[in-house]
């Protein structure tokens, strides 16, 4: 979610897997995700601070999260723009459509919820 996030709000919010800029587009979300991860773990506002999860028990501080999220989160971005790209646009019928994207493209789905936006939306 974080990086469907941050392409809602950046200038590479329509392209698609190879479209001439998405690879700098992935880049940007991958730095984003990053960051986005680092501060829910350890940031002024975080599972560390408000929680206090690390004070007493440092070991018990996830410090993996950061990087699957920012890594396996983008992989999941790109193959939800790969499904949505190959498989979605062949569906017929908007509602038929819109069922198979809330299904198959759950992370788009849900920025797209917190965006103010219906899930199904492209």
């Amino acid at each position: 979610m974080y990086a469907n996030i941050a392409r809602q709000n950046s200038e590479f919010r329509h392209l698609m897997p190879g479209d001439e800029g998405s690879k700098k587009g992935v880049v940007l979300f991958v730095a984003w995700t990053a960051l986005s991860s680092l501060n829910h773990e350890i940031g002024p506002i975080s599972e560390a601070s408000i929680g206090n999860i690390g004070m007493d028990k440092p070991d018990q501080q996830g410090w993996v999260d950061p990087v699957i999220t920012t890594t396996l989160g983008t992989a999941w971005m790109v193959m939800e723009d790969y499904v949505h790209k190959n498989v979605l646009s062949r569906i017929r019928g908007a509602k038929t459509r819109a069922f198979w994207h809330v299904l198959l493209n759950p992370a788009r789905s849900t920025a797209n919820v917190f965006a103010g936006r219906i899930p199904w939306a492209g």
